[in-house]
């Protein structure tokens, strides 16, 4: 009878601390929408200037470039131009060109070997007469090595990105992840 009367009395304690509990206001609740708010003014002056972010455009825009129609390029093909991989279409028929106001920060380079070593250089091209070469790469066995970059080698407004097999029984695919930006 006893032990029944105190665990009538706990769970009846219990009861009335949760409904206590329940009818507080908490002044944590306060701070996550429960009361009331006070807006916040934000002053962006010239020598402190907030960091904004402009909504109706994008922040960046990811970009992936391939060799033509994912072809195995060689020693033979000289310095082949990389085409896009489009989302929705497949890959481009024209060469990838940087376009106006954005510049290609390239974050990462999957090479596909069909052979022994391979040595890929990535270049870039400002004009039809003008590549420069930007990176090398060393693959030194069969199958996909993938080179990862947090900021990679970055590409100017017009710029063509370029691969070339600068040794002579090699072959292999580059596909080339980036991002652009704007200038």
């Amino acid at each position: 009878m006893n032990r029944n009367r105190t665990m009538f009395g706990s769970v009846a304690l219990l009861a009335v601390l949760f409904a206590i509990g329940s009818l507080m206001r908490s002044p944590g609740s306060q701070a996550y929408g429960g009361g009331s708010s006070t807006p916040v003014t934000v002053v962006n002056a010239a020598a402190n200037p907030a960091v904004t972010q402009d909504v109706t455009t994008n922040a960046s825009a990811m970009v992936a470039l391939t060799t033509p129609l994912g072809a195995t390029i060689g020693y033979n093909d000289g310095i082949v131009d990389l085409h896009q991989i489009l989302p929705d279409s497949g890959l481009s028929a024209t060469p990838y060109v940087v376009p106006a106001g954005y510049k290609l920060v390239v974050t990462e380079v999957d090479i596909l070997t069909q052979s022994g070593l391979l040595m890929v250089n990535l270049r870039f091209a400002t004009s039809l007469y003008t590549v420069e070469s930007s990176e090398s790469f060393y693959v030194a066995s069969r199958g996909t090595q993938q080179f990862r970059f947090t900021s990679g080698p970055v590409y100017l407004t017009g710029a063509k990105v370029k691969v070339e097999v600068p040794a002579t029984g090699c072959s292999g695919n580059v596909t080339v992840h980036g991002y652009l930006t704007t200038i």
